[in-house]
């Protein structure tokens, strides 16, 4: 139906979401900037350590794991955005350097 799908706010999510208490919430600026760079490297699971937990994303089955826990919960990328058909990079650790203008 109309608007069925979308994320908060006109024209769909423009951050990645997680599916808390069946409702999709934004993640913050941290956390939605790491999981679009690993999603737009086109890998199909990334693992994170964030706010003292251990997590793993899997962009195929879009979940998010909790690896302390075991806990699973439903992600989803911003509205649009797709991952390439192939990996731009090599399986491995990843180190994001940000250049000031």
């Amino acid at each position: 139906g109309k608007g069925k799908g979308k994320g908060k706010g006109k024209g769909g999510a423009s951050k990645f979401q997680i599916e808390l208490e069946q409702k999709w919430d934004n993640y913050g600026k941290q956390e939605d900037a790491i999981l679009k760079r690993a999603y737009l490297v086109g890998h199909p699971h990334a693992k994170y350590h964030l706010r003292g937990q251990d997590y793993e994303y899997n962009f195929q089955s879009m979940k998010q794991i909790n690896l302390g826990t075991g806990k699973e919960r439903r992600i989803r990328p911003p509205c649009g955005m797709t991952p390439p058909k192939a990996p731009l990079l090599p399986p491995g650790a990843m180190v994001i350097v940000t250049v000031p203008a």
